[in-house]
């Protein structure tokens, strides 16, 4: 008897994107699900997103958040809905991954392969740049004790799965019964760490979570332009963006920190705000020095192309 899969995924204001996503998954339609459904949530786009996607795509469910909802809160949302409606896979997917032919269909038959004994494995499909020249994201290890909170992404396998510590949830196979068992992703998560989180506790608590052979799809990595991460921005800005929902916000770093850190947990919470001060200070002291030195020239710099 096949599983019943529901493929779920968020979005807000990229309907182009979200239809490509939704095209490259639908057509042609997964051979190996026959009772695949596809619950996407709308997070208060303003754009036409939920709108083009219904005419496109009328048997998608497509339920409505208000824009509070994030990545994390669309996706909880979603699993409620495919709980109730009896699904025993879920597959999480950014709706910005494009999934190359018969991906779905794979990621499904490896599940298959990989269930006949044990427990029953979260399967990991790894995503490339759309040169495919690179791994984006996919299965996750992380770093010895000392560094238990420093994650890099796996290369994908030639050949069979690869055990993983966590997941990104670009496309992530999930049995419904860990989510029940787990409680899927916690609430106190509104946009990331809540696919790192679910991974880790799915490890910690003996279900192996494990990365396929070969890239399923394309996802572009997202640049750290005009993010916590971006050091051309002032330090205050970079503050602010770290404060903000999709940089690294206190309570939520705390509790992931807390939950996975061990000993050194107060270590690593401070650890990435000092970094981003320290390093922030020295960049806004370099700037300032460069403008002083510009601003005693008494002549302007002499073009040597």
């Amino acid at each position: 008897m096949n599983p019943k899969v529901a493929v779920l995924l968020t979005c807000h204001n990229r309907r182009e994107k979200t239809l490509a996503g939704l095209r490259a998954l639908l057509e042609p339609a997964p051979s190996c699900a026959p009772d695949l459904s596809v619950i996407l949530v709308d997070d208060g786009s303003t754009d036409g997103t939920a709108e083009a996607v219904g005419e496109a795509f009328p048997g998608v469910k497509i339920l409505r958040g208000d824009g509070a909802l994030y990545w994390a809160g669309g996706m909880r949302l979603a699993m409620a809905e495919a709980d109730r409606e009896g699904a025993d896979l879920l597959v999480w997917l950014n709706d910005d991954t494009i999934l190359f032919p018969g991906a779905l269909d794979r990621l499904l038959q490896a599940w298959k392969e990989t269930d006949r004994s044990g427990v029953k494995p979260i399967l990991v499909g790894a995503t490339c740049d759309r040169d495919r020249q690179r791994t984006t994201y996919g299965g996750v290890r992380r770093g010895p004790s000392w560094r238990r909170l420093k994650f890099s992404t796996l290369s994908v396998p030639e050949a069979g799965p690869c055990l993983c510590d966590t997941m990104n949830g670009n496309c992530t196979l999930i049995p419904m019964e860990h989510v029940r068992r787990l409680g899927g992703i916690h609430p106190v998560y509104r946009h990331a760490l809540g696919d790192f989180d679910f991974g880790l506790r799915a490890t910690a608590a003996g279900i192996p979570v494990l990365l396929i052979p070969g890239w399923v799809g394309t996802c572009d990595w997202n640049s750290p332009a005009h993010s916590m991460h971006d050091s051309s921005l002032p330090v205050l800005r970079r503050w602010r963006l770290a404060m903000g929902i999709k940089g690294l916000p206190p309570r939520q770093w705390w509790h992931f920190v807390r939950t996975h850190g061990g000993a050194l947990s107060p270590l690593f919470f401070v650890w990435p705000y000092v970094r981003l001060l320290s390093s922030g200070a020295w960049a806004d002291l370099r700037h300032g020095l460069g403008r002083l030195t510009n601003g005693t020239r008494r002549h302007p710099p002499v073009d040597e192309s």
